[in-house]
């Protein structure tokens, strides 16, 4: 369903399939766990087109409300994109491309 990868003081998770109305709330937990034990200065969430649907972006959102903390999330659909900037918190960058989510990741957490 999901994978993560680290990198010095970034945080990658890649959400490669729709999680579910079932598994959205155990799905948000698992971002914040992750942050909590990485303690990253960097997030990216990346949604492969598999993930990016209504129950992978309100798990997205959770998450993302509970840490408090910036984060990027890369997803190609302007559908996608657009609910996330609509429903986002202050510090919720979304991007359509993988290099330039990195990037701003990247930048945000420096």
């Amino acid at each position: 369903m999901w994978s993560h990868a680290v990198t010095g003081t970034r945080l990658v998770i890649t959400l490669h399939e729709d999680p579910g109305i079932a598994r959205r709330a155990q799905l948000a937990q698992d971002i914040s766990a992750l942050v909590r034990s990485h303690r990253p200065e960097s997030l990216l969430v990346v949604l492969e087109d598999a993930a990016e649907s209504s129950a992978a972006l309100s798990a997205v959102l959770r998450a993302q409300r509970d840490l408090g903390m910036p984060m990027t999330v890369r997803a190609a659909s302007v559908a996608v994109r657009r609910m996330l900037e609509m429903n986002g918190n202050d510090g919720l960058i979304v991007q359509a491309r993988t290099g330039a989510a990195e990037d701003t990741a990247f930048t945000t957490a420096v």
